[in-house]
């Protein structure tokens, strides 16, 4: 039956096999960019008991926070060297850079995607949605996306992750989730997502972007564009927390129940 497998399932079954295998070296590459939460879960809980039992994972991903929280040690390898052999936090700054240098390429010549190019990424551009030019903590986020398919785009999903790589995602953008768009989509158009206010700390982020159209994986790009929240003063008191406390700024009110001791 493998044959009507799609990525996702063939990863699943490999990962299940080799880990029930009880390997002396476990080496997982990129198993965390398929399937859903759930299977996630249980990858990431099989390579901590796995590690755990005194036997060596090696895992290959782009995602900084699962690297971040499994790994002790990193290796850095860019266009066949390796650029870095340390510590979580000194591959991941290295990696930043990179990422920052490769946002010189437009879009639609990056090299450094996933998918079967069915539909392909174009263009992306982050605007603050209640005008200006800076994006600050408190404001609507306008993300509009372009894109280019072969022909109609069938039961399309487009999504669109926000990182800043001290931990999992901030935010997630899905067309499946909230609906709205057509079905078929045209060969090519732009799509344009507004949010309500993120009410985030100040900081750089980072957007991953990926389109499916049914079971099929179209076109995934880490690291699409990068961006900067400028801080506002959201509680009225001059108090703004830095990103290294917290991610989310929530309004609040405190209030003091008078007569109890």
């Amino acid at each position: 039956p493998v044959k009507r497998y799609s990525s996702g399932m063939y990863v699943r079954l490999a990962f299940a096999v080799a880990a029930h295998l009880e390997p002396e070296i476990l080496l997982v590459d990129e198993v965390l960019a398929v399937g859903d939460a759930a299977f996630q879960k249980k990858c990431l809980g099989k390579m901590d008991d796995v590690a755990h039992h005194g036997r060596t994972v090696v895992v290959v991903s782009h995602n900084m926070a699962s690297i971040q929280s499994l790994c002790q040690r990193v290796i850095l390898v860019h266009t066949g060297s390796i650029l870095v052999d340390g510590s979580p936090r000194e591959a991941v700054g290295k990696y930043l850079e990179l990422s920052q240098s490769e946002e010189s390429v437009s879009l639609d010549q990056r090299q450094d995607r996933s998918g079967d190019g069915y539909a392909r990424f174009t263009a992306l551009r982050i605007e603050n949605a209640d005008g200006g030019t800076v994006i600050r903590s408190g404001s609507r986020f306008r993300l509009s996306i372009d894109y280019r398919a072969d022909g109609p785009l069938r039961h399309a999903r487009f999504t669109a992750t926000v990182y800043d790589y001290a931990g999992p995602g901030l935010f997630l953008f899905d067309t499946e989730a909230v609906g709205g768009i057509p079905d078929p989509l045209p060969a090519e158009g732009t799509l344009t997502c507004v949010t309500e206010p993120m009410n985030i700390t100040p900081g750089r982020c980072f957007l991953n972007v990926a389109i499916h159209r049914g079971t099929s994986l179209a076109d995934h790009v880490q690291n699409a564009v990068s961006f900067d929240i400028e801080p506002e003063d959201i509680y009225g008191t001059g108090r703004i927390p830095p990103r290294e406390w917290v991610v989310g700024l929530l309004r609040h009110q405190w209030t003091l129940a008078e007569g109890k001791s």
